[in-house]
């Protein structure tokens, strides 16, 4: 599965996994993508950094070299895609994976519909404004204290640059990214 951060035609930006960038294209196209902040089927996919292969990002494929990717997305994987130097071992181990991650999917993400999503996120949002403590722009030096052991531990919420949020997941401090839907949506 690969990543794709997109905008939609209110400059919302969020991210979803698609097992490839044709099958992003065609839910695109479709207007099957929208959304989660606003709901907009108007969504883009802005420019972004190629992903080069490398030995190391190559050792990470979810995809075995034998498959051919389309056959993934289609829906199914035709035994005739296997190269000719498979083993009976490869077989095995293939069938077994299949059994354990269950039948392939087409490839087309659905989501809940937006406005399900919008109530979701709204339920989350209140839940956390009623019983978490409100600390503001100085959310990563109070997290800070409260892993330190400076302050007494409670959950607090507030706002924190993504280099700060970098800073606090590098010291070990684990937090969480909820978007934060205007009092008016």
């Amino acid at each position: 599965m690969i990543k794709f951060t997109l905008n939609c035609a209110d400059q919302h930006v969020f991210e979803c996994w698609f097992p490839n960038s044709d099958s992003l294209s065609r839910q695109l196209g479709l207007k099957l993508v929208g959304c989660p902040i606003c709901g907009s089927v108007d969504v883009i996919r802005p420019l972004s950094a190629p992903n080069l292969s490398t030995p190391k990002t190559r050792s990470r494929s979810a995809t075995p070299d034998h498959i051919d990717p389309s056959q993934i997305d289609s829906g199914h994987i035709n035994s005739g895609q296997m190269d000719s130097g498979q083993t009976d071992a490869d077989e095995r181990q293939r069938q077994q994976t299949k059994q354990v991650r269950g039948p392939v999917t087409s490839g087309v993400a659905v989501p809940p519909p937006s406005d399900v999503m919008r109530s979701m996120l709204r339920d989350m949002q209140k839940l956390v404004e009623r019983d978490f403590t409100h600390v503001g722009d100085n959310f990563a030096a109070e997290a800070r204290k409260i892993h330190s052991g400076e302050a007494e531990a409670e959950s607090i919420y507030g706002q924190c640059t993504p280099d700060e949020q970098a800073e606090l997941e590098e010291e070990g401090i684990t937090v969480g990214v909820l978007p934060w839907l205007p009092p008016d949506n």
